[in-house]
C-alpha cells in the first residue's frame, strides 16, 4: 500500500457518520439528535449520502494523500 488516505480517511468518516453514534439526522423528536444510539431508515440513508459526499470531498477534490514511511 503506497497511499493510505484512501483507507484512513473512509474508516474515520465511517465511524463518524455511523447514524447514531454521535448524532443523529433526522432524529426520533428533533432534528438532530446527539449520542441516542438509534437509528432510523431515513437516518440511514441521509448519512449514507453525507459520507459520500464527504468522502468525494476530501479524496478527490482537496487530494488528501498520507504516504506511510520508508
Amino acid at each position: 500500500m503506497e497511499d493510505l488516505g484512501a483507507v484512513l480517511i473512509s474508516a474515520t468518516l465511517f465511524v463518524f457518520f455511523s447514524p447514531g453514534l454521535l448524532f443523529q439526522v433526522p432524529g426520533s423528536c428533533r432534528p438532530v439528535d446527539f449520542g441516542n444510539f438509534c437509528t432510523s431508515a431515513l437516518s440511514i440513508i441521509v448519512h449514507s449520502v453525507l459520507f459520500a459526499i464527504f468522502e468525494f470531498m476530501i479524496l478527490y477534490v482537496l487530494r488528501l494523500h498520507f504516504d506511510p514511511i520508508k
